[in-house]
């Protein structure tokens, strides 16, 4: 009896696989590529303030995509914020994907202290006993810079005589300058 063999390696690492089927006698080779892909967007889209500084909360949106549509869906998403000034590397925060997905929005990250901001985050598919199969590109923000801070006003006056003073004003604002 003639048995028809399917062989599936993999070739690629990480973010990209490649699985090359190699048919039996009669049928047609097919390759099937499976990738992890992601954007993320803010809201409000564009900076509130002058020279590109925000002076709300911004809303950080990430979007995942696990191509083609019958994959092994999403499996979790995992993100950070990198703050100027602050750790360099870090903790990246995991968040679970509860069902089967192959696209998903995930907006609960808001920014709203005072600083320089980027965004990053990671996405996984699939999973083998309750761990990730392959995770996709690190996607990382523009520079999200936030003042809702508002500048401190001081003002002095000084006494030149019964009808004349002299008024002095200084503005500070510690994050932006502006």
């Amino acid at each position: 009896m003639k048995k028809n063999i399917l062989v599936i390696g993999t070739i690629g690492i990480f973010l990209m696989s490649s699985f090359a089927v190699f048919p039996g006698v009669g049928m047609e080779a097919a390759e099937i590529e499976i990738s992890l892909d992601g954007s993320i967007t803010l809201d409000p889209e564009e900076p509130t303030g002058r020279f590109w500084w925000y002076v709300t909360s911004v809303k950080v949106i990430f979007h995942a995509h696990d191509p083609p549509h019958d994959s092994s869906g999403l499996y979790c998403i995992k993100y950070r914020v990198i703050t100027e000034g602050g750790d360099v590397n870090p903790e990246w925060e995991t968040h679970y994907i509860d069902e089967y997905c192959t696209d998903y929005d995930f907006d609960d990250v808001i920014l709203s202290e005072d600083g320089i901001h980027i965004v990053e985050f990671q996405a996984a598919d699939g999973f083998l006993k309750g761990k990730p199969i392959n995770w996709g590109d690190v996607h990382s923000s523009p520079k999200v810079r936030i003042d809702m801070t508002p500048p401190t006003v001081t003002v002095t006056k000084e006494k030149i005589n019964i009808f004349k003073y002299i008024f002095s004003a200084s503005v500070d604002d510690a994050t932006s300058g502006d």
